[in-house]
């Protein structure tokens, strides 16, 4: 008995819940439109009436890009110090040789100082091995002229054999002298080579210290601050030539010909709301298989509010098309949506739906919902 109750309340329960349903999906409801498209209402023309007709305009190819600058450098240490002093900010301008960083010297000063005495050290080295030479060369010079005068001697036996070996040993003894006062000139000359060469290295790494602009330019980033330590291979700085400006773009690998060194193109840059000039210098021999695209780069005139990164549009004219054209007078726009007003041959207009791109100022190309032949008013107001 209990198991029918509960089976009549499941059905009742359901069976409500289908009417609700059917009752919130209009099942109930009368006199409602049937879906489908509903023609506006046609009403009469007021206006100047234009027949379409297909005009024959420049086929454009639209490609977007990025401003560098031809001459653009990153600032690193050449030695490894802690940054002292920061002497410029971004956008800051600077002229060639003008000091930009400047990092702790204590260390490269003391090295200096350690070679500088040891050059000092392998100056007064070569002071006492030139002394020494001389004497030796002295020494050298005697017992040499005894060996001569000894040999001519005992080879007309004036003197014995024994007297002449001694005068022989002295002369050879002496001969060694002179040999290693010699063999320790040149390595004290060696020494003061290898010190003067450190401390020139030291004077350079000193210099390092101190870091300048290499040519006339604007800081693009900061990315250093005092007490930063700073490396080889570490940017502190860029720095890039505002009067040499370039604008790369990628363009589709099936217009490789249609683009020349030396050909003149007007780049649009939003971010000033120009239009600048350029010149082809630069077309890459090689396409990226990720994009199928080649990359241009264009010379452009100079201007002061152009910088490296702003975006850059160009529109390439690479034939000729059929395309419809209407005065934007003619479209009338509620929200993003464009209409046009279709006229018959009973002079009545009916509103329809379009779709335009721009083409020139007070003119737009039709992308669909106009046919040639057709009439349209021009004035919608």
């Amino acid at each position: 008995m209990k198991n029918k109750k509960r089976t009549v309340a499941a059905a009742a329960m359901a069976a409500g819940l289908l009417v609700l349903i059917l009752w919130q999906v209009g099942a109930f409801r009368t006199n409602l439109v049937p879906p489908g498209e509903t023609s506006a209402a046609a009403e009469p023309a007021k206006g100047e009436v234009i027949t379409l007709k297909e005009t024959t305009i420049p086929a454009l190819y639209h490609a977007v890009g990025t401003i560098h600058s031809r001459t653009e450098v990153e600032i690193a240490a050449r030695i490894t110090a802690r940054v002292l002093t920061l002497k410029v900010r971004s956008g800051d301008r600077v002229k060639t040789g003008q000091i930009l960083i400047e990092l702790d010297k204590t260390d490269l000063a003391e090295r200096l100082k350690q070679a500088r005495q040891r050059v000092k050290e392998a100056e007064a080295a070569i002071n006492a091995a030139e002394q020494s030479v001389k004497e030796m060369r002295a020494l050298y010079d005697l017992a040499k002229k005894n060996y001569d005068r000894d040999s001519i001697l005992f080879k007309k036996d004036v003197i014995p054999k024994k007297q002449f070996d001694a005068t022989r040993s002295k002369y050879e003894a002496a001969m060694a002298l002179l040999n290693r006062a010699t063999e320790a000139k040149t390595r004290a000359e060696a020494s003061l080579e290898a010190a003067r060469a450190a401390v020139a290295e030291q004077q350079a790494r000193l210099g390092y210290a101190t870091i300048t602009a290499p040519f006339d330019g604007v800081i693009a980033q900061q990315l250093a601050d005092p007490g930063d330590l700073a490396s080889p291979g570490v940017t502190l700085l860029t720095i890039f030539d505002p009067t040499k400006i370039m604008f790369y773009v990628p363009i589709r690998e099936g217009l490789v010909e249609k683009v020349k060194v030396g050909d003149k193109i007007k780049v649009d840059v939003p971010a000033i709301g120009r239009v600048v000039g350029g010149v082809i210098r630069e077309i890459v021999p090689s396409v990226s298989p990720a994009s199928r695209t080649f990359l241009v780069k264009i010379c452009l005139d100079k201007n002061a509010h152009l910088m490296p990164g702003m975006f850059g549009e160009i529109n390439l004219d690479i034939g000729k098309r059929k395309a419809l054209i209407i005065p934007d007078t003619a479209i009338e726009r509620v929200g993003q949506l464009e209409y046009a007003k279709v006229v018959d041959n009973n002079g009545m207009a009916q509103r329809r739906l379009i779709r335009t791109a721009p083409y020139k100022p007070g003119l737009r190309r039709m992308v669909s919902g106009l046919t040639p032949g057709l009439r349209i008013l021009k004035n919608t107001n």
